[in-house]
């Protein structure tokens, strides 16, 4: 299964600039899937971010990572889950992502179920890993605020 740009748009709600894929690829709905981002030169955070030395942000290595995690859960016309909200993460960054090339990120749900969803992602730049994190989401529902 494949989603492109477009359709991934529409089903997490984000569009340009902060749709950080360009589609996903290798779903198995629920499950897992991989999470594909060409890299230009003249992308907007390489404009913007350290501009005497442009970078991607880690944050958008995150956010690649949890639209991946969130575009498998979406995909799984089995559930009525589509709204997640993230409650817990933690993120480890390896290396700079500097120049143009090719952002693949491989997802997988680990748990569904008990009050959350539990996932992991794998950010790779060039075919090396940069960034790798774990993530813990709620729905609305399950969300309890204190007050």
């Amino acid at each position: 299964m494949i989603i492109e740009k477009n359709d991934l748009s529409a089903m997490l709600r984000i569009s340009h600039p902060f749709l950080m894929l360009d589609k996903l690829i290798d779903i198995s709905p629920g499950l897992s899937g991989v999470g594909i981002k060409e890299i230009k030169k003249d992308e907007w955070f390489f404009l913007c971010h350290f501009v005497d030395e442009p970078i991607m942000p880690g944050t958008l290595q995150s956010e690649c990572m949890l639209q991946t995690l969130i575009g498998i859960i979406y995909s799984d016309v089995k559930t009525a889950i589509r709204n997640c909200l993230v409650v817990k993460n933690t993120v480890n960054l390896y290396s700079k992502i500097t120049q143009p090339g090719i952002i693949k990120v491989e997802g997988r749900i680990l748990s569904i179920g008990n009050g959350g969803i539990q996932a992991k992602a794998k950010l790779f730049f060039q075919d090396k890993i940069v960034s790798d994190g774990v993530f813990r989401f709620v729905t609305p529902e399950e969300l309890k605020i204190s007050k």
